[in-house]
């Protein structure tokens, strides 16, 4: 699996329902942040590194409408790690360190 970006709340939702039978990232952003702007390259090389978990970058405004992420979204940049459909871990910031740690860990994950 790669970097997909959702640019809707249906077509966010018909992404997470295609891979919510494995491991999922899903990167909550907004195109006007400099923080989002900053740690999309850590996340774009995530996606190359971990091809096992789909990346799925969504823009802020597309979760408000989205009932799968309604109500859990309060900042950007916001990483929540989803395994079989359910949310097991997130991060909230642009500490590339800590990002690759919990993608790691993540990802060796069973």
């Amino acid at each position: 699996m790669v970097y997909i970006e959702a640019t809707s709340s249906e077509k966010f939702e018909e992404l997470f329902n295609k891979y919510k039978s494995q491991k999922v990232i899903i990167f909550v952003s907004s195109m006007t942040s400099p923080e989002c702007k900053k740690i999309l390259p850590s996340f774009k090389a995530s996606a190359s590194s971990h091809k096992e978990i789909a990346h799925i970058q969504v823009d802020i405004i597309h979760c408000f409408e989205s009932k799968i992420l309604s109500g859990n979204i309060n900042h950007v940049p916001l990483f929540l790690f989803f395994k079989r459909s359910k949310q097991i871990d997130s991060l909230i910031g642009v500490n590339t360190n800590n990002f690759s740690k919990k993608v790691i860990t993540f990802a060796k994950q069973k």
